[in-house]
């Protein structure tokens, strides 16, 4: 038994997209496969005219592009900025400055690995505006820890009851070591983890034969009433109608493709081609044995046609220099305007948000979607370290400034040239990026976001929360 076997609709429809975006996110996408990573699935061969080895060559040269990431970063970071403006109370949970208390181990451990509460919901931000939704699962006292938040990728959630609303069963299916022994078996194997509203079941298939492995019960309400029963999984979902993140990946691949052939060919120019003149296979094989030899002389014999250089017509080059860099500047543009159009249309209809400008519209509404993460996060955790009194849930909240002034926007404009000259001057320093894209931030931020860039993901192989 498979996960697609037991995924729904939903899950079926978007999985690619997801993976997509996602790989073009963490840089995976221009990774070649020997160092773990995905490049013959988004690097093109030419149908014809460029053999395998061609190919191959070109695969192990072709330099990543960074800018889908770049414009996430950006519009994440603005919402960063106006952390300090975050209206955030934790009610019976403490006080974050005291020492000892729930509210204080909360913030310097949000995920149970040592996330800050901060870092945490930035990566919630950045998830978000990646693959437009995402789940938040509450972990709560157990063998593994103390309670706390874990975010669990779209990717992973295959089913869900009901389809649309607030879901009362879950399917979770990912990649778990299940060895008790070094030597014993594969180290990665499906298993699924269902998710009711009266506990959870841990299980996997050896062929059609289900197998539980673990399981156990909880107890969480949506509302002080104590009548209905919620999930520890809740679902949050950026409000809009197309997956943008999806589609600048795609529109990044293209600019990816573009820029390797072009490299390529200015490569392949760097070798000139020798036309040899000779009047018989035997005169040509002698020239080339020489050759071979690393001979740098070549006889002229007489009678024969002379012998000489020729290079390819290169003057298209300047013509495909100028559709880059075209590409690129369009790409940071209509990367903010696509996010910032996409949020209006919502806006005009369903929520209405009082935005000045586009990007302001979108990341209202990533404001919001971050905002509602966090706050059912905060009323589940009030429900496990209060279980017996109702009256203190539902007073821990957080609500984010939506103050986002114009000037204080990213300059889409000004991002595009920085792009295009380190394009042009061929500056591929990781270092030399962040810091031109994000000169106000200090030594310590800018090595954080080159290992972001460069870190490769990963997953907890404890059960039943695996997820980040």
């Amino acid at each position: 038994m498979k996960k697609r076997d037991l995924a729904d609709s939903h899950w079926k429809e978007n999985y690619e997209k997801w993976e997509y975006a996602s790989d073009h996110y963490d840089g995976s996408y221009a990774v070649y496969e020997l160092h773990g990573g995905k490049l013959s699935h988004y690097l093109e061969q030419k149908y014809q005219r460029e053999n395998n080895k061609a190919f191959e060559e070109r695969m192990n040269i072709t330099d990543p592009v960074l800018h889908f990431g770049t414009v996430v970063d950006s519009i994440n970071g603005v919402l960063a900025s106006k952390q300090d403006q975050t209206i955030r109370e934790f009610g019976g949970l403490g006080e974050p400055d005291v020492k000892g208390s729930i509210a204080e181990q909360l913030m310097h451990n949000a995920d149970g690995n040592g996330t800050n509460w901060m870092p945490f919901f930035k990566r919630v931000g950045i998830k978000l505006t990646v693959m437009q939704e995402l789940y938040g699962y509450i972990r709560g006292v157990s063998e593994y820890g103390e309670p706390c938040i874990k975010i669990i990728d779209p990717r992973n959630v295959i089913n869900r009851y009901p389809k649309s609303g607030e879901p009362e069963e879950v399917l979770i299916c990912e990649k778990m070591d299940t060895r008790t022994g070094m030597y014993e078996g594969d180290d990665q194997t499906e298993v699924f983890t269902r998710f009711t509203l009266d506990g959870w079941e841990q299980f996997m298939y050896d062929g059609d034969d289900r197998k539980v492995i673990d399981s156990g019960e909880y107890a969480y309400y949506a509302d002080a009433s104590r009548t209905r029963r919620i999930l520890p999984i809740f679902r949050t979902e950026i409000p809009m109608p197309r997956n943008v993140g999806y589609l600048l990946s795609l529109k990044e691949n293209h600019i990816f493709n573009q820029k390797s052939v072009r490299d390529f060919a200015v490569r392949n120019m760097s070798y000139a081609m020798l036309v040899v003149g000779v009047e018989d296979d035997k005169q040509f094989q002698s020239v080339a044995m020489e050759l071979e030899k690393g001979g740098n002389i070549i006889p002229q014999f007489t009678g024969t046609p002379e012998h000489k250089f020729i290079s390819p017509a290169s003057a298209y080059l300047s013509e495909s220099q100028k559709i880059l860099e075209r590409d690129i500047e369009e790409f940071y543009i209509n990367g903010f305007k696509k996010y910032g159009e996409t949020a209006k249309m919502v806006t005009a209809t369903q929520i209405k948000l009082e935005s000045q400008s586009g990007i302001e519209s979108f990341l209202n509404l990533l404001n919001e979607t971050v905002d509602e993460f966090e706050n059912q996060a905060l009323f589940r955790l009030e429900q496990v370290y209060f279980p017996t009194n109702p009256n203190n849930w539902g007073i821990a909240f957080a609500k984010r400034s939506n103050n986002f002034q114009p000037e204080e926007m990213p300059d889409a404009k000004q991002l595009a040239e920085i792009a295009v000259n380190m394009e042009r001057s061929g500056a591929s320093s990781l270092d030399t990026l962040v810091r031109t894209l994000h000169p106000t931030w200090d030594d310590d931020e800018v090595t954080a976001e080159i290992e972001r860039i460069n870190r490769e993901r990963g997953a907890s192989p404890v059960p039943p929360q695996l997820f980040e």
